[in-house]
């Protein structure tokens, strides 16, 4: 933590020095704090994406889920191609009790590429047959 602050006092308008000791934060359970370095990282860079899931993530854990889906919607709309943030949003989705959108996403991200062994077929499957989903 000691070298981030060092960090960004020598560099107050770095986003990625506000970023990673949001990270940090978020790891020794400091929700808040990271959720405001992650904040500020977002206005020094409001394009930055990687900033918004972070703090989507962060938002997840004390249970904002609106707020992460909101986070996770701009990190899309800035970084469209990425699968991994269709998945994440997924998942909150779904915590949500939104499994059309939860599937809608998944989908997504699995035509992105997204890859892990399984994968493809539990989702077809609980989609096709929770939700009457054609993947096709």
């Amino acid at each position: 933590m000691a070298d981030y602050n060092k960090a960004i006092s020598i560099d107050p308008l770095n986003p990625i020095f506000y970023n990673n000791r949001g990270d940090l934060k978020d790891i020794n359970d400091d929700r808040l704090g990271a959720i405001e370095d992650f904040d500020k990282a977002i206005e020094l860079d409001s394009l930055y994406s990687i900033a918004y899931v972070n703090r989507a993530f962060s938002k997840k854990l004390i249970h904002d889920f609106n707020g992460a889906v909101l986070d996770y919607d701009k990190a899309i709309s800035i970084d469209s191609l990425n699968p991994i943030f269709y998945y994440d949003r997924a998942e909150i989705r779904m915590e949500m009790g939104d499994a059309a959108g939860a599937c809608r996403d998944w989908l997504i991200s699995r035509d992105l590429g997204f890859d892990i062994p399984d994968y493809h077929d539990l989702i077809d499957s609980y989609c096709d047959s929770n939700l009457n989903y054609n993947s096709n």
